[in-house]
């Protein structure tokens, strides 16, 4: 696997819980910003991954297992009831809205 690549998607995927946060949170009548307990676990568990992931590339230099810390995140990213698919839109929509002209 290649560390270049890896890394890429370690920079994108750290962005995951502004993805959770636009897409699931809700304001209530006093215009209040608020988020199910379900999402806040969801986003707990999965920052567990991306900080395991960041120890394999980081402080070990292990590819192999960052690799596998990759498909971890996909796994559990999908199983948790978000989408890869659009999570990958928003990042690639956000890039272009903070892109400098």
């Amino acid at each position: 696997m290649d560390y270049m690549y890896i890394v890429s998607k370690h920079d994108k995927w750290k962005r995951f819980d502004e993805f959770i946060f636009e897409t699931c949170c809700y304001t209530d009548q006093a215009n209040r910003l608020s988020l199910h307990k379900e999402h806040i676990f969801n986003i707990s568990h999965l920052a567990t991954i991306i900080g395991k992931l960041e120890v394999y590339l980081k402080d070990r230099g292990d590819v192999e297992q960052a690799h596998y810390a990759c498909k971890w995140f996909e796994k559990e990213f999908e199983e948790l009831g978000y989408s890869l698919r659009l999570f990958r839109r928003w990042l690639a929509e956000k890039r272009e809205q903070e892109a400098p002209f």
